[in-house]
């Protein structure tokens, strides 16, 4: 993952910088940068001279994802170290250039990203200057090293979470269709008896039964894995798997025992029938996620 920043930026804005445009001493035309607290008396910072800064208390260095957003990296802790090119009496514009850059303590709450790894700055040494008439802090880079901020954060795989969803989805169809047909069998008759009397019908709602049961208890596992980022591979592959045949097996038998009603044009059970089979397909196709689980079982690829 890897963001530009562009000047000025929060990192260097909020910096608690031991310098200031202050009064120096009646001997000593005042310079922009010198030492000491703001407004205090202290000695002009030579050229040369190497500063070093952190952020300011109860502050924070922000990357965001998008200008003006929300999304994106937060450090709690950013440093800089900086060696003075010029100090005009003020006032004036101070100029710097900026030698290291560092960044710890940091979240993230990008979708995604568990962990943040490292904050890197790219492209090393880059301008800075001081105002003393606004006290800005503004950092400049060059069309050849533009400024550039490479941030490393530790993932979960995207389809690793979207495939329990998958399968909680072929879960609700494969429950629609069984619902549907319970709610028939209960309510018709087979040769002058109930149908639900019937023992090999039994048995068909039985399994149906089973497998859906299975299929929805698997969905959840991975998704709370996913959710708790743990590693949900193998989980997320069963459960998207599963769901899927179950999907495709209930709403196939459910036309069979229907019969010829299900045929009729816009009736659910047939949309359901029709729309199953597509979840053995995207978001990885039933042998891709049966190669997946036999990998982790072996650690080896099935040839």
């Amino acid at each position: 993952m890897r963001a530009s920043r562009t000047a000025p930026i929060a990192a260097l804005a909020a910096l608690a910088l031991a310098l200031a445009a202050s009064p120096a001493r009646a001997d000593d035309p005042a310079s922009v940068l010198t030492t000491g607290a703001a407004g205090t008396d202290g000695a002009n910072v030579v050229v040369g001279d190497v500063l070093n800064a952190s952020v300011a208390a109860g502050t924070t260095a922000n990357f965001a994802t998008a200008a003006g957003g929300s999304t994106g990296v937060k450090c709690a802790v950013s440093a800089f170290t900086a060696t003075v090119t010029d100090n005009p009496v003020a006032p004036g514009v101070a100029g710097e250039s900026t030698t290291g850059h560092t960044f710890s303590s940091c979240t993230a709450n990008i979708f995604g990203v568990t962990k943040v790894n490292s904050v890197t700055v790219n492209n090393l040494p880059f301008g800075t200057t001081v105002d003393s008439a606004t006290g800005a802090v503004t950092v400049t880079g060059t069309d050849t090293a533009p400024i550039q901020t490479t941030l490393s954060g530790s993932t979960y795989k995207m389809l690793d979470s979207t495939r329990p969803v998958v399968g909680a989805q072929a879960v609700g169809i494969a429950r629609a269709a069984y619902e549907f047909l319970l709610e028939r069998i209960q309510s018709q008759t087979l040769h002058g008896t109930p149908m639900a009397s019937h023992q090999h019908i039994m048995f068909e709602l039985a399994e149906m039964h089973m497998e859906i049961t299975a299929s929805r208890m698997l969905a959840h596992r991975a998704a709370w894995m996913a959710d708790h980022h743990l590693d949900n591979v193998s989980v997320a592959s069963m459960a998207k798997a599963h769901a899927a045949r179950t999907a495709q097996m209930v709403t196939t038998r459910a036309m069979v025992l229907l019969g010829d009603e299900a045929l009729e044009p816009g009736h659910p059970v047939e949309k359901w029938y029709r729309d199953a089979k597509i979840y053995d397909i995207f978001e990885g196709t039933g042998q891709i996620q049966r190669r997946i689980i036999a990998k982790t079982m072996t650690g080896m690829n099935p040839t």
